[in-house]
């Protein structure tokens, strides 16, 4: 097995049941009754493991997180990543085994991970064509999408989603209209000091850089930093200095390099 800077390395064969696990730093396991459960993040696998083993369905992680369980009454592997995508969750075929976790790197150093590029993801990611959630550059690296579960069994792989974001209007007018005001609170719970800003000029960045500068002013601290990264080809250094012009920030950028 590879050493993985964060969360797990799993090698799972779905023939036999055998698992072979390294944890990072951030990751966690649990368990009982001839089930695992390994997560990545701010996640507790212990809940995971006890819903699983009453027979409840694999749910997505409602924080950011990555979990991976293994049953090995039915010798079945399940897969789960957060519905925000935030945490990656990676795997890839290795006869009978799977190997699996967030550091897709780590993947593609384990014995037998096929390093082959898929020509067709390739070609479309320099033509900047999305792709299918779930593909990468190499064609045996899968992602699992966010908000899904892939479920592993000896023969079968299935991708299921779990998880649907709210649909349009079904949030009221006055719970959006306190979006701004609870941004803010979110920011100023993790302000204590001068902060910076990842800001890339959509309307994302330049939301949370507007809460950092009102929590910022409310603090009594010095106005963020503005961190920008130009991409040739794809820069949008316009938008990232109006947006810092008009909060008047000081806007530090670097060219990307790779």
């Amino acid at each position: 097995m590879t050493l993985v800077p964060h969360g797990f390395l799993l090698r799972c064969n779905l023939a036999d049941g055998r698992i072979r696990l390294e944890l990072g730093p951030d990751g966690h396991r649990a368990d009982a009754a001839e089930c695992s459960v390994v997560t990545s993040g701010p996640i507790d696998p212990e809940p995971i493991l006890e819903r699983h083993l009453k027979g409840k369905p694999t749910d997505s992680p409602d924080v950011p997180a990555a979990a991976a369980i293994w049953d090995g009454r039915s010798r079945t592997l399940q897969l789960a990543r957060d519905r925000t995508g935030l945490y990656p969750l990676f795997y890839a075929r290795v006869g009978t085994e799977l190997v699996a976790g967030p550091d897709a790197r780590a993947i593609l150093a384990a014995p037998g991970v096929s390093l082959e590029l898929d020509p067709l993801a390739l070609a479309g990611w320099l033509a900047n064509v999305d792709g299918e959630p779930s593909e990468t550059l190499y064609r045996h690296l899968r992602r699992v999408p966010a908000g899904h579960v892939v479920v592993c069994e000896q023969t079968e792989l299935r991708e299921r989603r779990v998880w649907e974001p709210p649909p349009a209007g079904s949030h009221s007018p006055e719970d959006a209209s306190r979006f701004g005001e609870k941004l803010e609170e979110a920011i100023s719970r993790s302000l204590d000091g001068p902060a910076a800003v990842f800001l890339s000029g959509g309307i994302d960045s330049a939301a949370v850089t507007a809460a950092v500068v009102a929590a910022s002013a409310r603090a009594g601290v010095e106005p963020p930093l503005a961190l920008c990264v130009h991409i040739e080809g794809a820069s949008e250094e316009d938008t990232q200095r109006a947006v810092a012009v008009a909060f008047g920030l000081e806007r530090r950028a670097r060219e990307a390099v790779g």
